[in-house]
C-alpha cells in the first residue's frame, strides 16, 4: 500500500465513526421526539372519545377512549416492553 491509500483509508475510517455518532444521537432524539408525541396523542384520544360520548356518540366514543388507554399502556410501559424483550434475546 502507498502512503495515499493508507491516509485515504485513515480518513474514511474517522469520518465513518463520525457519522456513526451523530446518526446514534439522531436516532435518540427521534425515539424522544416520537414518545412525546405518541403521549400528547394518546391524550387527545381519550378526551376525544369523552367528548363524542357526552355528544350521543358512545360507540364511536368508547372506541377512542380503549384506543387512548392501549396506547397509553405501550407509551408509558415501552421502557419495560423493550428491556424484557433484550433480555429474552440476548
Amino acid at each position: 500500500m502507498s502512503k495515499k491509500e493508507i491516509i485515504f483509508s485513515l480518513v474514511i475510517l474517522i469520518s465513518v465513526s463520525v457519522f456513526a455518532r451523530d446518526l446514534v444521537g439522531a436516532a435518540s432524539n427521534a425515539k424522544q421526539q416520537i414518545i412525546l408525541i405518541g403521549g400528547a396523542v394518546t391524550g387527545i384520544a381519550v378526551i376525544a372519545g369523552g367528548i363524542l360520548m357526552s355528544l350521543g356518540f358512545a360507540q364511536k366514543g368508547q372506541q377512542l377512549i380503549i384506543g387512548g388507554i392501549i396506547g397509553t399502556a405501550i407509551i408509558l410501559g415501552y421502557g419495560a416492553i423493550t428491556g424484557a424483550l433484550q433480555q429474552m434475546f440476548s
